[in-house]
């Protein structure tokens, strides 16, 4: 079973990946059942919102990834290899502006990611928050996203 960091971060990396490559549109179903059928309004969104009404994380992640990515253009992925590490760039192009989705299921400092280009963006964790990058910061299995910076 996935934590709900690591769902959230599965759901980011799933729709960044499948923009980029050009899907239009992509659903997200939950498939299950219960003998009663009683239990369908408490189980039919439990990605995102929990049992008692509350957000989950998920949740957030997926308004950021529509924030970031809504209106951009995907423009493929790029793979490269880090030490034991395989670092994943979705790319993307809003209104002339670059957007990366970055990640790595093996954790590696940015500053052995040599193909990934952080130096001169802006930066936005998982949940669309900013964040400041090194070049100790790890990426992870949680996808950052990497925006050129506005003029």
């Amino acid at each position: 079973s996935l934590s709900m960091l690591e769902l959230a971060g599965a759901l980011v990396r799933t729709m960044a990946v499948l923009k980029a490559v050009g899907v239009a549109r992509h659903f997200l179903y939950q498939a299950w059942a219960h003998p009663s059928g009683s239990r369908v309004y408490l189980d039919s969104s439990a990605t995102f919102i929990d049992r008692n009404g509350i957000p989950l994380p998920t949740l957030a992640a997926h308004a950021a990834a529509v924030y970031f990515l809504e209106d951009a253009d995907g423009r493929g992925i790029e793979e490269s290899q880090a030490g034991d590490a395989r670092v994943v760039t979705a790319r993307f192009l809003r209104a002339g502006k670059a957007i990366d989705v970055a990640w790595s299921r093996v954790p590696v400092k940015l500053k052995d990611a040599k193909n990934l280009r952080w130096t001169d963006r802006e930066a936005f964790d998982l949940m669309g928050n900013p964040i400041v990058l090194t070049p100790e910061t790890r990426l992870t299995q949680a996808p950052i996203y990497l925006r050129t910076r506005p003029n």
